[in-house]
């Protein structure tokens, strides 16, 4: 690729020519970094697992309809995991920094002791 720069001086600023060819290949390689930063990050975050989302009271009613609409739980598991939750809120234990799949798993084994 044949690179041309010519500096002018006006006026005590420089002035740089480049070839169009330099400028169309700078801009293509910006651009084509940020697509793909752009994917990654896209690709990062429509892949992750609802049920690896924390708990927390305020939004379990948006985080379960996640849940629901991403088709990753049985009607049952859900159940056993509503009763687990209220049982829990009940009687006082600490559900906080569990993901939803940790509370699942440990709504179903409590269901299975029953």
């Amino acid at each position: 690729m044949a690179f041309s720069l010519k500096i002018f001086f006006h006026k005590k600023k420089i002035i740089y020519i480049c070839s169009l060819k330099i400028i169309i290949n700078y801009i293509m390689k910006t651009i084509i970094k940020t697509a793909v930063i752009a994917l990654a990050l896209t690709a990062f975050v429509s892949c992750s697992d609802p049920l690896d989302k924390v708990y927390n009271q305020a939004t379990i009613e948006d985080d379960l309809q996640t849940i629901i609409a991403h088709d990753k739980v049985s009607k049952q598991e859900l159940e056993n995991l509503a009763y687990y939750v209220v049982f829990a809120t009940i009687n006082g234990t600490d559900l906080k920094g569990k993901t939803y799949r940790e509370l699942i798993t440990e709504a179903n084994k409590a269901a299975e002791e029953k």
